[in-house]
């Protein structure tokens, strides 16, 4: 079967919508950064640009797929906000394209439904604008199966094979030095390539994709050989770097944990963040012919078994070969899975608008959904999914209306030929009697029909399936459309934009022999930093552990940074010994200026001294603390 075979009609419309939707949000939505891991590949991409970056013990570092597109684009435009996440867009705005590609052939309004699933998605929504490298892994994950498909059905030459098999073997190897996560994707290309051994089928193909891949393998080990000495060098740091005890660590933590995390925790971790909405439509795609699908008969089979199998791996395998770890419950560790379900769900979705189809299973699952929102307090989300059980329920009442309508018809024609006999037997016998339209009025079948006739009528734009379709299919989207139309709406709540006008405004002017050292908390020390373009020769922020051990020279000028919202979280999460200016002012620290929930303070250079140590005092009294004092994060 073609997978490129429609003109220019509503999917292309469709397709574009979605790309300058995409874009708009992009602009109009974003409100800063998590501070931590995005910070980090912005720093490490900002070094890209100047020359300097090099991989390290820091496993962040070997994500070459996420740092070196966002390097080339400071190369390009400079280090600014856009320009830190643009990377992130472009790889959305290729998977949209895979999507896109993927439904297309499907038929035009399934491709259109795919695209609506996959754009709305809250997270992928989300994470098009924060610097993280799993909108990366997606893009790469994505695209390998999509190649993988077009030369499983398409009847391609041996060399377009070899490409497309070459292809796909890049695109995993792209994945893997964005993120170990695209290890996901394997069990189904692995089952891809069952099929193909067991029907004698593709051998091209998988010859020019396994030689591709074991030759990469061999030079990004060789790589890591001659440069670190070590061939499992970036794994070996992976483990290092999360090695203490946390949230992930089920290998550690009580065996509650655990079973939570496979039972109802993944789940409740997709009803929370909204992701469930793009998997809901996928069970009514499924067709009757189960051989069809496992074989992978058609494109549809094929993209209804990569979800379903990316959904198992998802959920049970383990990202550890030393211990059962499954993935941390992280939505964006996620990502990958949506696109798979946009086009898995997207028939499904445009069944149930033009027909009704499945509309029990579909109802009853956003009750459920919207249930169980309601009992573990999911706010926004709890919203949109009682908007869309509104949706099912109005569907399938429209449907139940219609079917009563399509019964009645039945006996309106059945009625309607027994009325032509009665009226040619009664016209033949009395055609000249003067009786006969009373007659004819007082015959019950014809009265009846009348009624029914009219009835019939006022209903019959229901009956018409393509404007019943568009119709609830227009209605899906609008409905997800409520809630990023908030975010375009809402001001940015985190105060980053604050923080950063305070240091335009007051801090531009310092030079490299009179420098600002503005203290603040981790999170925003990271943002800030970004502000500068990771300069610290003229300014420096440093996180409050770091200020009992920084040496201040006599021409540097003190502040204090205060972000209520970052700040309040540093205080809440840190195990640290703070200084009494983390949490209010004091006489010795003056006000400079304030913008929204940001405040800029000067601080007196012999008070700072004194905190440093009263500091020091109580961190040597609480040994435990003493490892806190030079760590960067909370």
């Amino acid at each position: 079967m073609k997978l490129y075979n429609t003109p220019i009609n509503t999917q292309h419309i469709g397709f574009a919508i979605f790309v300058v939707f995409l874009l708009i949000y992009y602009f109009a939505a974003f409100d800063g950064y998590y501070g931590y891991d995005d910070l980090t590949y912005a720093r490490y991409a900002a070094q890209v640009a100047n020359g300097t970056f090099a991989s390290s013990a820091d496993h962040f570092s070997f994500r070459w797929g996420i740092i070196y597109p966002t390097g080339w684009l400071y190369k390009c435009f400079g280090i600014g906000d856009y320009s830190t996440c643009l990377s992130t867009l472009l790889y959305t705005l290729l998977s949209l394209i895979g999507v896109y590609a993927a439904a297309k052939h499907l038929g035009q309004w399934v491709a259109v439904a795919a695209m609506a699933l996959f754009s709305l998605d809250y997270y992928t929504l989300y994470f098009s604008h924060k610097l993280f490298a799993d909108v990366a892994v997606t893009t790469f994950g994505f695209f390998a199966l999509y190649f993988a498909a077009i030369a499983k059905y398409q009847n391609n030459s041996w060399l377009k094979n070899a490409i497309l098999g070459a292809a796909t073997a890049v695109c995993l190897w792209a994945g893997f030095v964005s993120k170990e996560t695209i290890y996901f994707v394997v069990p189904f290309l692995v089952y891809v390539f069952g099929i193909a051994v067991w029907q004698k089928k593709d051998r091209v193909f998988w010859s020019s994709a396994i030689t591709t891949a074991l030759l990469l393998a061999i030079l990004y080990a060789a790589y890591m050989q001659l440069y670190f000495g070590d061939v499992a060098y970036r794994f070996k740091a992976i483990e290092a770097s999360s090695g203490s005890v946390g949230s992930c660590s089920y290998h550690l933590l009580p065996i509650s944990h655990l079973i939570n995390r496979l039972t109802i925790g993944l789940m409740q971790l997709w009803v929370a963040t909204g992701m469930v909405v793009a998997m809901l439509f996928a069970p009514l795609s499924l067709g009757k012919n189960w051989r069809q699908t496992y074989q992978l008969k058609t494109p549809e089979a094929y993209y209804q078994m990569a979800f379903g199998v990316l959904f198992l791996s998802f959920y049970y395998l383990s990202i550890s070969l030393k211990h059962y770890i499954p993935m941390c419950l992280d939505g964006r560790h996620y990502l990958m899975l949506i696109p798979f379900a946009a086009v898995a769900s997207g028939r499904g979705l445009i069944k149930f608008c033009k027909t009704a189809y499945g509309w029990q299973y579909v109802v009853t699952a956003l009750l459920g959904i919207s249930i169980w929102a309601y009992l573990t307090h999911i706010g926004a989300m709890l919203y949109l999914y009682v908007l869309l059980l509104g949706w099912a329920v109005f569907r399938a009442m429209i449907h139940l209306v219609t079917k009563k309508s399509l019964t009645t018809e039945s006996k309106v024609n059945t009625n309607a030929h027994l009325n032509e006999k009665i009226v040619d037997n009664w016209e033949q016998k009395s055609s000249n009697s003067p009786i006969n339209d009373t007659i004819l009025n007082k015959i019950p079948i014809l009265n009846e029909n009348l009624v029914k006739d009219e009835e019939y009528e006022t209903k019959n734009w229901l009956l018409n399936e393509n404007i019943v379709k568009v119709a609830f299919l227009g209605g899906f989207i609008a409905i997800l459309l409520l809630h990023p139309l908030y975010v375009f709406m809402r001001p940015a709540y985190n105060g980053q934009h604050d923080a950063k006008k305070l240091v335009e405004q007051h801090l531009s002017k310092a030079t490299p022999n009179a420098r600002a050292i503005v203290i603040t908390d981790g999170i925003q020390q990271n943002v800030s930093e970004l502000y500068v373009g990771f300069d610290t020769t003229k300014i420096r922020f440093i996180e409050y552990r770091q200020a009992p051990n920084f040496t201040l020279h006599n021409t540097d000028s003190l502040y204090l940074l205060i972000n209520r919202f970052s700040n309040n979280m540093a205080i809440d999460n840190s195990g640290a010994v703070l200084p009494d200016y983390a949490f209010h002012q004091s006489e010795q620290v003056n006000l400079v200026g304030k913008i929204g929930i940001a405040q800029l303070y000067r601080i007196n250079k012999s008070y700072w001294q004194q905190q440093n140590l009263i500091i020091k005092q109580k961190i040597e009294s609480i040994p435990k603390q003493k490892q806190l004092i030079d760590g960067v994060f909370y």
